[in-house]
């Protein structure tokens, strides 16, 4: 199943319903403030949303129900963006501004945040194992492990008048972080945070694709990786083979976001005029399947996929979410964690440096 957001609704479109996609959807739940961000918690069955003032609910799926998230305090009302989840929905990250925060979503406290960032944030992307976030801004990106309660800054970004727009951990590897800079896909591995392990050119043709606006590595293969560029370009690479970039298909038009299907054998992908498209991997000599979403055709913000539960994984509404104020450790990011004593527990009340500031952590 996917959730699509607009500027007005979020519309439901269910697995079996893509496999001969309607021409037109209707809203499945309208909204009445403005939303920025989306994510599906499939563990809870619910979906996160952020809006642009500032605020957080929930919408619960089976139930059809929305209810706000209270926040103890609003230090913020900038929008909320790259809105996350973590620890089965227990935990809200996303950001505002400058700031990460990494919220108790039963609580409505802030268990930590991040201030490291000389310009707003850009997005967020959380490591398959949730030790890893990856924090953008225009010209930095930054690594915070969340269980060390330490940060670096990955270095190398390729000089020019370019900037981030995006990032993605991949599915299959802890380390392995995906950087949309221009038309430029940055792939770095966070144990070497000196440069970029391979850089690949999008738009090594020269056509004007625009710049990178979402990447989506698929949930089935360990090499595929899908990017939706803004001037109306979807690229599919093989981050093994030597020239990276295997296949370039043009869009009916300019790309706003872009994901994997649950089970990788399609992309989908939203359009700035309202359009879901269908990507079939398996005839990618066939223009994209499009569903026209509600009939203004706003927009589509984001795109959020249901993922499929692990076997053992059960359906569980979110529990509250431990804080403490241990400051922030200079360390590896990449290390794993050392043994704890039972019943203890860390978090980070200190922010790191900002931009300019890179240390061996």
């Amino acid at each position: 199943m996917a959730a699509v957001l607009t500027p007005t609704a979020i519309t439901l479109l269910q697995s079996s319903s893509l496999k001969h996609p309607p021409p037109y959807a209707d809203p499945t739940h309208p909204l009445a403030s403005r939303p920025s961000s989306i994510s599906w918690c499939a563990e809870a069955a619910t979906l996160f949303l952020g809006y642009a003032h500032g605020a957080l609910s929930q919408y619960d799926v089976v139930a059809g129900t929305s209810q706000d998230i209270p926040l103890a305090s609003r230090p913020s009302s900038e929008p909320v963006i790259s809105l996350l989840y973590k620890d089965r929905g227990a935990t809200a990250v996303y950001a505002q501004g400058q700031q990460v925060v990494v919220l108790s979503v039963a609580t409505g406290k802030p268990t930590n945040t991040f201030d490291s960032h000389k310009n707003p944030v850009t997005s967020l992307s959380i490591s398959n194992d949730s030790s890893l976030l990856a924090s953008t801004s225009a010209h930095a990106i930054h690594v915070h492990n969340l269980t060390l309660a330490s940060h670096t800054v990955l270095r190398g970004i390729p000089a020019g008048g370019g900037i981030i727009t995006t990032c993605a951990f991949h599915h299959h590897s802890r380390t392995r972080l995906l950087v949309g800079f221009g038309s430029q896909l940055l792939v770095y591995d966070t144990t070497r945070p000196s440069g970029p392990a391979k850089i690949i050119d999008i738009d090594k043709e020269k056509k004007n694709i625009g710049t990178i606006v979402a990447i989506s590595p698929s949930p089935f293969s360990k090499t595929l990786v899908a990017v939706g560029c803004s001037g109306g370009t979807v690229a599919l690479v093989d981050l093994e083979k030597e020239r990276g970039l295997f296949k370039v298909i043009p869009m009916p038009a300019p790309i706003t976001c872009l994901s994997f299907s649950a089970e990788g054998a399609a992309v989908y992908a939203g359009t700035e005029n309202g359009k879901f498209l269908l990507l079939d991997l398996r005839a990618l000599d066939k223009p994209p399947k499009t569903v026209t979403i509600g009939e203004n055709g706003d927009r589509i913000l984001a795109i959020s996929v249901q993922k499929k539960l692990k076997a053992g994984e059960v359906v569980a509404k979110p529990a509250v979410a431990a804080s403490s104020s241990k400051p922030l450790l200079q360390r590896d990011v990449n290390k794993a964690a050392p043994p704890r004593p039972s019943g203890s527990s860390e978090a980070i009340k200190k922010p790191p440096a900002k931009d300019s500031g890179y240390g061996t952590i």
